[in-house]
């Protein structure tokens, strides 16, 4: 009988390389990224697009997370670690990424002595965002955005995406941001001008995209710069 390597209730052949097997079955998932973090913070394990997903043009392993991305949204994710070790609990956390609403969970692992954390992102909707946020918990939404192409957008302005992006109609978001139509309509043009895109449905399917909501106008925005070749 071929040796086995046990994980749970079930075994793997010891043929089979279980950190191959789990990256071909992140890899498989079109939208997931992943990495594992060990106790101090610092990456070693990645799949293949984080690099990508990060805008990282080096190696990431060996890193820790606020020597890639900003500072700020760096250190809510450890404090959101720190948390998930502690209650035992996954935790998931929503912010927006290069202009894409994403959940990253958190996965507290304890092995060999040590406190590990799987660390998994994919693309959320607005509709799945809404309703994990709604049953409390263990999901939260991020205090720090990184807003890619929608950087460029003032705080009234994303208020004013938002609101499309939720169907609204200019007399509408006039009424719910308590300022006039044509003040709503000039908003919309520089928008449009701003990003290049002049077609409503397209402005609407990136602020769905981002899932923007009102209070994404207040929060801090993290700058990403991208880091030199090693």
């Amino acid at each position: 009988m071929s040796e086995t390597i046990a994980m749970g209730a079930r075994t793997l052949p010891g043929e089979i390389d279980p950190g191959a097997l789990f990256s071909l079955l992140i890899a498989s998932l079109r939208n997931a990224s992943a990495l594992i973090l060990d106790d101090r913070g610092v990456i070693v394990w990645r799949c293949c697009r984080i690099g990508r997903l990060l805008c990282h043009e080096g190696e990431v392993i060996g890193s820790r997370l606020d020597a890639i991305v900003p500072g700020t949204w760096a250190r809510e994710r450890y404090a959101l670690i720190d948390e998930a070790h502690r209650t035992g609990h996954t935790k998931s956390l929503y912010s927006i990424w290069l202009g894409v609403r994403t959940v990253t969970r958190f996965v507290p692992i304890s092995a060999g002595g040590h406190a590990w954390t799987m660390a998994i992102s994919e693309s959320a909707t607005p509709e799945q965002m809404k309703e994990e946020l709604a049953r409390g918990g263990d999901a939260v939404c991020s205090k720090v955005n990184v807003l890619g192409p929608l950087e460029v957008l003032t705080g009234r302005e994303l208020q004013v995406l938002a609101l499309l992006g939720q169907g609204l109609r200019p007399k509408e978001i006039a009424t719910a941001l308590n300022r006039s139509i044509s003040t709503v309509e000039g908003h919309r043009e520089r928008i449009g001008q701003k990003l290049g895109v002049h077609d409503r449905a397209e402005l609407l399917l990136m602020a769905q995209r981002a899932g923007l909501r009102l209070e994404d106008a207040d929060a801090e925005r993290g700058v990403l710069a991208l880091a030199p070749k090693r």
